[in-house]
């Protein structure tokens, strides 16, 4: 699994995740923040703000594409509910699974992003907690903040370019 998955719904992901529809709880990217878009992330612990690692990414916004689908993890059913316009976004998801029997674990990610004319940035929280017999499991936390600047308008590809119902996330992800 790579870190975009992990991590998801940071703004560049969130956004470029795309299906033909929205789901009930999905939302589709506003013509606003279409483009190719650079983004710089970092991650900190949520409890001591210790910086766990930096990245550098780019993706392409395709305006009308939909974000804010759950994410695609084995054994774990998310609900999300997401919101968007051209100058801000939001994303919820929740899921859970039992780890080990009588172990439950809880995980929860929540984004929030603006956009400002050709930068846009965002927090992102993935938090992860354990009830019942985890042996010790330490809750988690991590929060990543990015800071996105578009480079060029979206591409002609973003128009008409069937993806036979995946996600471009889940296509991206598979070839990287």
């Amino acid at each position: 699994m790579n870190r975009k998955l992990s991590i998801c719904l940071c703004v560049l992901t969130c956004l470029a995740a795309g299906a033909a529809t929205p789901g009930a709880s999905a939302s589709v990217v506003p013509p606003e923040w279409g483009g190719i878009w650079e983004s710089t992330d970092d991650t900190f612990d949520c409890d001591t703000n210790a910086l766990m690692f930096s990245s550098a990414s780019t993706d392409t916004l395709c305006p009308g594409a939909v974000f804010g689908e759950p994410p695609v993890i084995e054994e774990i059913t998310f609900t999300c509910t997401s919101s968007a316009d051209g100058d801000s976004y939001t994303t919820h998801c929740e899921g859970s699974t039992e780890m080990i029997p009588g172990c439950l674990a809880t995980y929860v990610i929540d984004t929030v992003g603006t956009r400002t004319g050709e930068t846009s940035v965002s927090t992102t929280t993935f938090s992860t907690t354990f009830v019942g017999a985890c042996f010790g499991m330490a809750d988690t936390c991590q929060r990543t903040e990015s800071t996105s600047t578009r480079i060029a308008g979206p591409p002609e590809s973003c128009v008409g370019t069937p993806n036979e119902g995946e996600s471009w996330g889940t296509l991206k992800a598979r070839y990287r």
